[in-house]
């Protein structure tokens, strides 16, 4: 949801600010530990230009300019040069937030190691390796003639070291509340840090933290080290020339002092010689103090005035033949001249080592200070790690526990998350407990349906041990008496005794065959050969099957089939048998005398088929239990004649040619069964 345009101009404004006050404080920090002018051994300032731009993005880098033009460093003299060392800052934390928002698939918070691998790359070396290149070569240039050279190592040493141990860590650790402060706030929530991730990230900082803090102290080291005895040479030199000139000047002083008969027709010869002695030790001496103190600096140039003046004046004397001249008070005050520049030169050589010293020092609380942050952020990230994973750990422990004691998984907690896999143990475990209560529920169903199984099955026996009786006893009775009547029985009655064995043995036979049906069905032994059939031929065949049943019971049959035929691809005799056991139903459940209608016909893809009665009705609770196996509405009485089989076999055989079957009824008023058979399911 975005935000209103008051609350986004004061959170940019904020943003900027904060980025802005503390580039500035941490500018003016680094700007104590320079080891030259422009050039600082620490630079924590980085780490706030790569948070803020990955963070607040354009908004994040304005601040670093603002932050750079409000804290300059003295070596920045004009506008242009503080702008330039702005926006050379802000490149640091511009090309690795223009990385990883060019590449969708990066997480500026870190979580994996591609992420990890892609700032490690862009955002700790090439970013300040770029910065160092561009500061040395544009603000220092004008003071070496090598700017990639040690000044460059120490500049990129500098951001490196505050790129990696404070910004990396603040962008892993820290980024959900970075995330929320800045541009993308409304992303949604925070993914948890896996634990590989999570070493990977503190191994990353803790190998190159060391090895940033090795190299400061060797390499800078070695170089300020280099640098001192450098400077000492140069002193050295500075004090042998200084000591050759001064005797230079007392020898020139001694030649102008003489008088032209004891310094013979040489004389001007030797002073010329020395005049120009002077000239080469002053020139060689002038690059030697270059690095020395402003005040050495000062003696030299007056001394080099001086000199000059004095040697022109005592050339013109001696080339004149004089031997007297107002230059011996010049000569004494020159004198001191050279003996104040010595002292001088050593004052600045002694400054020099002082310097050296407070360098040293600060060399050594700077590699003190990176191993501390290093092992600092070693104890953290061992410390995070154990409380937040024994935690979760142990949680999971009561979990499995609870579970195998058949108890529920406690809810969910804010450690859950705390890393990836602790959240997908927990989501396992969920998934477990959800699938134990399932089976459970299962089982307990099963288990119901096995009591069931059971209790018909029971009922099964009981019922077919008195259905299978009664035919069989009714054989056994009239084949007796037909046995013991012999020829003397009255004919009529012979024939009535073996009309009820015909009877009984249909019924028994009945019977029979839908166990064996039911069996097969069961075992998978039956099989459906779909051949294209005129469905009134199946309808008609049907009722001349129970026709003997409707004269018993005087009840009529009217057939409502189509005029023309309905041919559809079903296996005829079981479609047969599904429309006799229908029948046999409405003949059984309707009263005498009472009018029973079958209708065939063709709808859309469907051939349907119709068994009305007008008997005593199907409650709608009884509507699917009837199509179950040995379940009757009726279990008593003259109803519950059967085995409760006739409309499961239906139901499996019309289902096995992809059909279906249903019933419309009511307690009174009849029932309607209905045979739906696709025609183009089968061919």
């Amino acid at each position: 949801m975005p935000r209103p345009l008051g609350q986004s101009v004061i959170l940019r404004a904020a943003w900027v600010v904060g980025t802005a006050v503390s580039y500035a404080l941490l500018d003016r920090l680094a700007a104590n530990f320079q080891i030259e002018q422009g050039v600082s051994v620490l630079f924590p300032a980085t780490a706030v230009a790569i948070v803020a731009c990955m963070s607040f993005g354009v908004w994040g880098a304005i601040g670093v300019v603002l932050g750079t033009a409000a804290a300059p460093w003295a070596n920045l003299q004009s506008g242009p040069e503080i702008l330039m060392f702005g926006m050379i800052n802000a490149i640091e934390g511009t090309v690795p937030a223009t990385l990883f928002r060019l590449r969708a698939g990066l997480s500026r918070e870190l979580r994996d190691p591609r992420s990890l691998v892609a700032f490690l790359v862009s955002g700790t070396l090439l970013n300040t390796a770029l910065s160092a290149a561009l500061g040395t070569s544009l603000l220092l240039a004008e003071e070496t003639a090598t700017p990639f050279g040690q000044r460059f190592l120490v500049w990129w040493l500098a951001d490196f070291s505050a790129a990696l141990l404070l910004a990396t860590p603040l962008l892993a650790f820290g980024g959900s509340l970075l995330r929320r402060m800045g541009s993308d706030a409304s992303s949604g929530p925070r993914r948890p840090l896996s634990i590989t991730n999570a070493l990977q990230i503190t191994a990353a900082i803790v190998l190159l933290g060391w090895f940033a803090s090795s190299v400061v102290r060797n390499v800078v080291g070695t170089r300020l080290e280099a640098s001192r005895l450098a400077h000492q040479q140069r002193a050295n030199d500075a004090r042998m020339l200084l000591d050759r000139l001064h005797s230079n000047f007392l020898h020139a002083q001694s030649l102008q002092a003489q008088s032209p008969l004891e310094a013979g027709p040489s004389r001007a010869v030797r002073f010329g010689e020395t005049a120009q002695l002077h000239r080469g030790l002053m020139a060689e001496l002038q690059p030697l103090l270059a690095t020395s103190t402003p005040a050495a600096s000062d003696q030299f140039r007056r001394l080099g005035t001086k000199s000059e003046t004095w040697f022109l004046s005592a050339r013109e004397i001696v080339q004149a033949g004089a031997s007297a001249s107002p230059l011996d008070i010049q000569a004494t005050t020159l004198g001191r001249e050279f003996l104040n520049l010595r002292t001088s030169i050593e004052n600045s050589d002694s400054i020099a080592w002082l310097e050296f010293r407070r360098m040293r020092e600060r060399l050594t609380v700077l590699g003190f200070a990176i191993d501390g942050v290093v092992f600092l952020i070693l104890v953290v990230a061992f410390t995070t790690l154990m409380s937040r994973i024994s935690r979760p750990l142990e949680d999971l422990h009561r979990s499995i526990e609870m579970l195998g004691h058949g108890g529920l998984r406690p809810g969910a907690t804010a450690e859950d998350a705390a890393f990836v896999e602790i959240r997908t143990l927990h989501a396992t475990i969920d998934r477990a407990a959800a699938e134990l209560r399932q089976r459970e529920q299962e089982l307990q169903q099963q288990t119901r349906l096995a009591v069931d199984a059971s209790r018909h099955k029971s009922e099964f026996l009981a019922k077919m041990s008195h259905e299978l009786r009664t035919p069989l006893n009714a054989i056994l009775g009239f084949t007796e008496l037909l046995r013991e009547g012999g020829d003397s029985l009255d004919p009529a009655r012979r024939a009535r005794f073996v009309e009820n064995v015909l009877r009984s043995s249909r019924l028994l036979l009945s019977m029979i065959n839908d166990l064996l049906d039911l069996a097969r069905l069961e075992s998978g032994s039956i099989s459906f050969e779909p051949r294209p059939v005129d469905v009134r031929i199946v309808v008609r065949n049907a009722a001349a099957a129970v026709q003997a049943s409707l004269l018993e019971k005087q009840q009529t049959l009217a057939l409502d089939l189509p005029d023309e035929p309905a041919i559809g691809p079903i296996d005829r005799e079981k479609v047969e048998q599904v429309v006799v056991k229908l029948l046999s139903n409405a003949i059984k459940f309707s009263d005498s005398g009472a009018e029973i209608v079958v209708r065939a016909r063709q709808t859309g893809l469907d051939t349907e088929i119709e068994v009305t009665d007008r008997g005593i009705g199907i409650h709608p609770d009884d509507h699917e239990r009837i199509f179950e196996s040995f379940e009757q509405v009726y279990s008593t009485g003259d109803l519950s004649q059967g085995t409760g089989l006739g409309l499961t076999l239906a139901k499996r055989f019309v289902e096995a040619q992809g059909g279906v079957i249903s019933v419309r009824s009511n307690e009174g008023p009849g029932a309607t069964f209905t045979v739906r058979i696709p025609r183009g399911t089968v061919a």
